[in-house]
Order: structure tokens, then C-alpha cells, then sequence
């Protein structure tokens, strides 16, 4: 699964996952006021940080 992990102007952090045919596939319901907040909250939903997302 591919994770993207974004900035929203309007929202804040936001995460969503997609599967390997690039469908969406889970999301944030809303949005985090910290990007910390954010990875927290993916983590729970399966999100395994690797050393490229540290960069």
C-alpha cells in the first residue's frame, strides 16, 4: 500500500492510502493540526513510517 501524507490549506494534515492499482483505499476522516497528529492517526490505521517518509 502507497500512503500519502499532505498539507491541506483548508483542513490541515490529512493521510490516505492507496492500493497497488492506485485506488484510494482508506483516508482521514478529518483533518490534524499537527502533521505528528496526522502519522498518529494513519499509524492506527496501518501506516509503517520507512526512512524515505523521515526526508
Amino acid at each position: 500500500m502507497r500512503w500519502f501524507i499532505y498539507h491541506d490549506l483548508a483542513e490541515g494534515w490529512r493521510w490516505v492510502a492507496y492500493d497497488s492499482a492506485n485506488n484510494v483505499v482508506a483516508g482521514s476522516s478529518s483533518g490534524f493540526a499537527t502533521r505528528d497528529e496526522c502519522v498518529s492517526d494513519a499509524k492506527l490505521n496501518g501506516y509503517e513510517p520507512s526512512d524515505e517518509d523521515s526526508a
